[in-house]
Parts: C-alpha cells; sequence; structure tokens
C-alpha cells in the first residue's frame, strides 16, 4: 500500500493502463517533437471476437517531454479518456462523436476531458472540489461555491491550456474554412460540367463525331432541352452522392 501512495502520479496512470488489456502504450521519438498538448495520442481499433466486437487502443507518449510528472498524468489520463468514450458509446452516437466537424471535435474533447477527470480522481492523484457552505445571502452571491486543492487546480490549468490550444487548432474560422473549400469543389464541378456540355454541342453543331452518338442527340436539342439535360445530370449526381455519403457515415457509425 505504500509503495502505491510514494509512485509518482504519471506511474500511478501509466500502470492504471497497462492493467487494461485493451490497451498499449509505446513510446515515440516523434512525438517528442509536437505541441505538449499534442505528444500523447490515442489511436483507437476494434477486433471481432468470437460473440462482439472489442475495441482496442493504442497509446503513443513522448520518448522525451519538457512536461512535469502532474502533466504527464493528466495527458496520459486522457488518452484513457478518449478510449473509455469509445467504449461506453455505439453505432450512430459513437459514430457522431468520432467524426471529424466542428461540433464533434469539441464535443468529443469536453467528454475525453471529464472521462480523464473522474479516472485521476479515483486514483487519488486529483481531489474533487470541496462543497463549501454558505449560510449568508452575502456568503452565497459573492463567495465561492466551492474549494478546489493544489492538485485540482493544476488539472484545471493543465486543462485550460491543452483546451485553448485545442479550440485554436479546431477554430470556426478553420471549420468555414474547410466547408467553404468543400462548397467551392462542389461549384467548380458544376461549372466545370456546365463547360463540358457547351464543348459537347459545339462539337455536335460543327458536326464532329462524339461517342454514343452524343452528336446526334444534342445536335437537334434546343437551348433549353440542353440546359434542362444539364440541370438533371447533376440531380442525378447529388441523388447519388447524398445517399452514399449518408451510407458511409451511419456504416462508420456500426463500426
Amino acid at each position: 500500500m505504500n509503495q502505491n501512495v510514494n509512485r509518482s502520479p504519471y506511474d500511478k496512470v501509466y500502470d492504471f493502463l497497462l492493467n487494461e488489456g485493451p490497451i498499449i502504450v509505446q513510446e515515440k521519438f516523434t512525438n517528442s517533437l509536437y505541441h505538449p498538448s499534442e505528444q500523447f495520442q490515442t489511436s483507437l481499433y476494434e477486433v471481432s471476437d468470437k460473440k462482439e466486437k472489442v475495441t482496442l487502443a493504442k497509446v503513443t507518449v513522448p520518448k522525451f517531454t519538457d512536461n512535469n510528472d502532474f502533466e504527464k498524468a493528466v495527458r496520459l489520463a486522457k488518452c484513457y479518456g478518449l478510449y473509455n468514450l469509445a467504449k461506453k458509446y455505439t453505432r450512430l452516437m459513437r459514430g457522431f462523436l468520432f467524426l471529424n466537424n466542428y461540433l464533434s471535435n469539441h464535443l468529443r474533447d469536453m467528454l475525453t476531458w471529464r472521462e480523464a477527470q473522474k479516472i485521476l480522481q479515483s486514483l487519488d492523484i486529483i481531489d474533487k472540489p470541496e462543497l463549501l457552505k454558505r449560510e449568508k445571502l452575502s456568503e452565497k452571491l459573492f463567495s465561492p461555491k466551492y474549494r478546489y486543492s493544489t492538485s485540482l487546480q493544476e488539472f484545471i490549468r493543465v486543462y485550460q491550456k491543452d483546451r485553448e490550444h485545442f479550440c485554436k487548432a479546431h477554430s470556426l474560422t478553420t471549420f468555414f474554412r474547410r466547408v467553404g473549400h468543400k462548397v467551392l469543389k462542389v461549384a467548380s464541378l458544376v461549372v466545370y460540367t456546365y463547360v463540358l456540355f457547351a464543348v459537347l454541342v459545339l462539337f455536335s453543331r460543327n458536326n464532329i463525331p462524339l461517342p454514343f452518338d452524343m452528336d446526334k442527340t444534342l445536335k437537334d436539342m434546343s437551348a433549353i432541352q440542353i440546359i434542362e439535360f444539364w440541370q438533371r445530370s447533376i440531380m442525378l449526381g447529388i441523388t447519388i452522392f447524398v445517399p452514399f455519403k449518408i451510407f458511409k457515415w451511419v456504416w462508420r457509425g456500426k463500426q
């Protein structure tokens, strides 16, 4: 018992992860080159058991780091928190949480931090906030509701530091840039399709042979008919693409 008390916070979390069968912890030199908030990473994957699918995790930690022992313990606990999150939620909810979009990324990160806090509290590395008695009205209005221990304050400091870095990397600006890029790609595809149809019409009107007898079909079509045909082609592409994306999202949620 005394040995466990004297162990460092990082060793406690490290041993806890090793005792969890589906988790592998591996040191990597390349992780030492990353930002301190990104040096501890988790890779999730599944294997099929005889009866069910089992979620496994591979946690990579830096070979060398400037983080102190407590910071390392907190970030390693967050890795386990992500694994615990993947086990807790299944199918559609899990599929949504692990999508790469603005809402899913932030929700997943906040829930992972909550799991990390629970783990650290269960290992007696950080304390739970102490509820203070506030009997007078002035105390209820102006006095703090909780007292935070030094270890909990340190946890909050690491949490705020990492969340600040995460929010910069996953800001709305980045989100709108990514969405704008996709919209631009779709708009470009529509324009390119229109230009392609225009070129095919020019070829057909100048008696240039086209494959599949398209020259005969386009040559006899009016301008309105050509535009309608182009619009139907765009709608056909959308009706094929959208269900495919939905199927891909649902399939990912089931895995």
